[in-house]
């Protein structure tokens, strides 16, 4: 368990007309954090519940966030190559999400939709030997099976199911 307190002055916002406004207020955020982390052999289960409430609306944040992982781990390859193979899961509370202009660049308040809880799920596998990592990822994996699109950004659908790859070789210790 853990909490923050963050206290920001002269915020600057753009406000629903996307018009910059910086407050003359002190703005503060108060987060309460739950990590629990799971261990069954090689099976992992890790936890993270976020509560958070902002003192102005002009600062939108879910009020309830969850991130989740399920994931196996373990040593291949004659105990060389540690590998992860699992899901993870991301959730947000329901919100009123900022717009984004484009031609600006800048996110700003906007004041419909409210947008219900958004679940985001993540395939992901990993590899590591050494210094060297590779790193297969398929994203937003959730619209596949349920044909729901999810925003975090109003009007802005998440792309449905995408997937990344990385690569990271440390040559020097």
């Amino acid at each position: 368990m853990s909490g923050n307190y963050h206290l920001v002055n002269y915020l600057t916002y753009f406000d629903t007309l996307g018009v910059a406004r910086q407050t003359g207020l002190p703005v503060s955020v108060l987060q309460l954090n739950a990590t629990l982390r799971l261990r069954l052999g090689p099976l992992f289960f890790e936890n993270q519940v976020a509560l958070q409430q902002a003192s102005e609306e002009f600062l939108r944040l879910p009020v309830l966030y969850g991130a989740h992982s399920l994931y196996l781990q373990g040593m291949i390859f004659k105990k060389v190559m540690l590998t992860r193979f699992g899901l993870d899961l991301r959730v947000s509370g329901d919100f009123t999400p900022y717009a984004f202009h484009p031609l600006t660049g800048q996110f700003y308040l906007q004041n419909t939709p409210t947008e219900a809880w958004q679940p985001l799920l993540d395939a992901v596998l990993a590899f590591k030997v050494r210094k060297f990592r590779f790193l297969f990822r398929l994203e937003n994996i959730l619209p596949v099976f349920t044909n729901q699109y999810y925003y975090l950004v109003a009007g802005n659908p998440i792309p449905q199911m995408t997937w990344r790859a990385g690569v990271s070789w440390q040559f020097v210790d």
